[in-house]
């Protein structure tokens, strides 16, 4: 089956033929610049003897070039028609794996296997799926493109009004390097929203307790502009805590205030108290 990626037309008659409709639930939209297709891929930086998971990849677009770069494809496709498209153009090559079904209940069983991750993601289950990963400790090279209000919230920083529990989530995991905006006359459907290409680069933060920092965050986010004394009570067992001395410049400040350094400091002290 030939498909011209770059042509609208072309697509529309391939999904004519397959009887097949986008379906916003599952974010198909399909992005018809090639450049742009390149560009999401050059970031991953692909070695030669690397294994890559493609997730949605949809019609196949960047499958092609990721199976000619990478040591081996695994690619997680949620929709059974587009299964048989990818299957139909890839299955018969060795260095490629199809996985039938949702992602987040699929990956687990590839787990061992992966280098690097690549994925326009659904803007539906972006955030579910960032968060998913580094919460299951796959903390790799990432290139995703995602809807541009969560690309924002990722490289935000202390301050800004997209700082949140989320950005702390993944700047204490990953170094976020934005890619490029993407304007929406590059995609078919045009989506409603805009899209940015960013890049996360594992990086070393000593985090003693994962579960801890992780509530701590989302407990006092739940009040971003009350400061933390009135928030963080709501997670300390004892209200001593409070007069300790690693805490003291910080209580007159809002959650929004605090670095994602400082709040890794904070979880790391309370760890002793939990």
């Amino acid at each position: 089956m030939n498909i011209n990626y770059n042509s609208i037309n072309s697509i529309k008659n391939v999904l004519k033929n397959k009887n097949i409709a986008p379906r916003k639930i599952w974010g198909q939209n399909y992005l018809i610049n090639e450049n742009i297709r390149a560009k999401i891929i050059d970031a991953l930086d692909i070695k030669k003897n690397e294994k890559i998971w493609e997730i949605g990849p949809g019609l196949g677009a960047m499958t092609a070039t990721l199976l000619n770069k990478a040591n081996f494809l695994t690619a997680f496709e949620i929709d059974p028609k587009y299964s048989e498209i990818l299957n139909e153009k890839f299955g018969q090559l060795k260095n490629f794996k199809l996985i039938e079904g949702d992602f987040l209940k699929t990956y687990k069983q590839e787990k061992k296997s992966i280098n690097k991750i690549v994925s326009n993601l659904p803007y539906n289950i972006a955030s579910k799926v960032i968060s998913t990963l580094i919460e299951d400790e796959i903390l790799i090279h990432m290139v995703f493109t995602v809807q541009k209000e969560l690309a924002d919230r990722m490289i935000a920083r202390e301050g800004n009004k997209n700082y949140s529990s989320f950005t702390i989530l993944v700047q204490s995991h990953f170094n976020v390097i934005k890619i490029m905006d993407i304007d929406k006359k590059n995609f078919y459907p045009i989506p409603k929203v805009k899209s940015t290409t960013i890049k996360l680069i594992p990086c070393k933060e000593n985090i003693k307790n994962f579960q801890i920092f992780n509530k701590l965050i989302r407990t006092v986010f739940t009040s971003r502009r009350k400061k933390l004394k009135n928030t963080i009570i709501n997670f300390i067992k004892n209200e001593n805590i409070l007069k300790k001395d690693f805490l003291k410049n910080f209580l007159d400040k809002r959650p929004e205030e605090i670095s994602v350094k400082e709040f890794i400091t904070i979880a790391n002290k309370l760890t002793t108290y939990h």
